[in-house]
């Protein structure tokens, strides 16, 4: 009998110093002035600041594919494209990349076209050099990826101001003059 209390206790005051270990790592203790122990947690980072919207863009993926749940405990296979439309038809709406990936997405009935937050059709979209600037994401086939959803962002591009016209440089003088002196 004293062997099973000896061998109990010892496993309880294993256990409480291997748990009070582990909170040793997390957690400091600090001894108040008045004897009193106090456990206060780590003080935070001297740089943790909140992340600012340019550093979030920047992490943002500029196109990709993911598995996610969908309907019905099934996984899906999504594809998303973030960049400018080059091209459109009734059909197809091709996105070129900031890194120069081009995919042309099939369009049906029933992808859904956002521009400036509210519903719109595909004449709505603009494409070409001055394109817009647009989130696709869609399901991935065999050729091209089938588009689900097209988001042109709520505020557009802000329009460049035309340029001036700038005037021409005057012409450098072909001989010099002699200084002009004065006296005698």
């Amino acid at each position: 009998m004293k062997k099973r209390l000896i061998l109990g206790a010892s496993t309880v005051t294993a256990a409480i110093l291997l748990m009070g270990s582990s909170a040793w790592a997390i957690e400091s203790v600090t001894p108040a002035s008045d004897g009193v122990t106090t456990i206060a947690k780590r003080p935070p980072k001297a740089n943790a600041k909140p992340r600012k919207a340019k550093a979030r863009a920047r992490m943002a993926g500029i196109h990709g594919q993911a598995t996610v749940g969908g309907k019905d405990s099934t996984f899906v296979e999504r594809t998303w494209q973030r960049g400018v439309i080059t091209a459109k038809s009734e059909s197809s709406l091709t996105v070129k990349s900031k890194d120069g990936v081009t995919w042309t997405w099939t369009l049906d009935r029933s992808t859904r076209i956002h521009k400036l937050g509210a519903r719109a059709d595909l004449s709505k979209l603009v494409a070409g050099s001055t394109g817009d600037k647009v989130f696709v994401i869609g399901t991935a086939t065999s050729a091209n990826p089938t588009a689900t959803s097209v988001f042109a962002p709520r505020k557009p591009a802000a329009p460049t101001a035309p340029t001036a016209p700038t005037a021409p440089a005057p012409a450098a003088p072909t001989a010099q003059e002699p200084p002009v002196t004065s006296g005698s």
